[in-house]
């Protein structure tokens, strides 16, 4: 997806409620009087480790964003929070713990007393729970949308910070593959919730699909109760395509007083590598958005799109590994924007597809072979008044 399709994406997929907790304003002298009694919004698909969500605030209002953290004072968990203002916009960040008597203590903040378009704070989480990471613009006095990123403090050890820690799911991790096919042909998928929170009691998880990379059109599959750190959900054959994504949401319970929305992972019963072009995403100059499951060489893989009718390239882009559920090394999921018309310095590329040609997507090892992921029929035909019909085909 483009990425105003992506922030588009992300917007959508929000389903907030109002917070009624306060916060504790003696615990950082950063925070001002308004802090305490400013609205906030819950954003329930909540932030996960080595992901970005966007959001923008109002005057006088602020975003609220669940992170469940399994730390203590023996074994702190090492985490870097930061929020990228778009535009140049102003904006400030506060991580506040778990609430305890309906009042949340503020671990750290930054870009209270200073004007900054990015603001970053690192905390050492020593309690287990859910925090909230709240987003402002600076004073509270404008508008302002923003990029919310979480990742491991520089120089954290596995131990200090690790998907097994952060997440109320310790897997699937975002960009990951989920699924396999039972005999007879069910599917099943299974989960496992972090540690810390299967230790506080049973939790009950949802199973949403989507085609790939189109979120904002998940249904429901299915709820199951966790066993432990377990969840598992057993459907009948054919319920989920393979590509299709998954969303695994936990609902509140205990210590879990907002539900997580979970993160997404693909369905990859297979074990192989392919390209969902059923499921092309055309966007306004003619490129396409394509998503699938490749093979990785040290987190790279090099996807090229040609015309079948001649040979000719069109174009080449690689595939690159960058969230926490994809393999270094082996099957990954992946989404690439192939087809651009202009290359980096702006200039025209001499092949561009049209309506009505048949393209070839190949996969281009570290040997330089090629693998054929499959064809599809070129159709940028928003109008719907041409010959052409966007669909995958056999390969000529």
């Amino acid at each position: 997806m483009s990425a105003r399709a992506g922030i588009l994406a992300a917007l959508l997929l929000c389903f907030t409620s109002c917070a009624t907790e306060t916060v504790d304003a003696d615990d950082d002298s950063d925070l001002d009087d308004i802090e305490a009694v400013a609205p906030w919004i819950v954003r329930n698909d909540g932030l996960h480790l080595g992901e970005h969500r966007f959001g923008s605030v109002d005057v006088g209002a602020r975003d609220a964003w669940p992170v469940w953290v399994s730390g203590s004072t023996a074994r702190p968990v090492l985490l870097r929070f930061r929020a990228s203002g778009f535009d140049g916009a102003p904006v400030r960040i506060a991580v506040l713990g778990p609430a305890v008597n309906g009042v949340r203590a503020t671990l750290a903040s930054a870009g209270y007393t200073t004007r900054t378009a990015t603001a970053s704070v690192n905390v050492s989480v020593t309690t287990t729970g859910q925090l909230l990471v709240v987003v402002g613009s600076y004073q509270l006095t404008s508008w302002a949308s923003y990029d919310l990123s979480l990742a491991c403090k520089t120089g954290a050890t596995s131990d200090q910070c690790s998907g097994w820690r952060v997440d109320t799911l310790s897997a699937p991790k975002l960009g990951g593959l989920s699924g396999s096919i039972l005999t007879g042909g069910a599917q099943r998928v299974t989960a496992r919730l972090n540690g810390g929170l299967a230790a506080l009691g049973t939790y009950q998880v949802e199973l949403w699909r989507s085609p790939p990379a189109f979120h904002w059109l998940a249904t429901r599959l299915a709820v199951a109760s966790s066993a432990g750190s377990d969840v598992t959900f057993n459907l009948p054959a054919a319920t989920i395509a393979e590509g299709d994504d998954l969303l695994l949401r936990v609902r509140a319970g205990t210590r879990l007083p907002y539900p997580d929305r979970g993160v997404w992972s693909r369905f990859a019963p297979n074990q192989r590598a392919f390209a969902r072009l059923d499921a092309v995403d055309y966007h306004d100059l003619g490129d396409v958005a394509i998503e699938g499951v490749g093979v990785t060489f040290e987190g790279r893989d090099l996807l090229v799109l040609s015309r079948t009718a001649d040979g000719v390239e069109v174009d080449r882009q690689a595939a690159v590994t960058s969230l926490p559920g994809q393999a270094t090394n082996g099957l990954a999921s992946f989404s690439i924007v192939i087809g651009e018309p202009t290359d980096d310095a702006g200039n025209p590329k001499p092949v561009l597809p049209r309506d009505g040609d048949i393209l070839a997507l190949d996969r281009v090892d570290p040997s330089e072979a090629t693998h054929r992921l499959g064809c599809f029929e070129y159709c940028n035909d928003l109008a719907g008044t041409g010959s052409c019909t966007a669909r995958a085909v056999s390969c000529p």
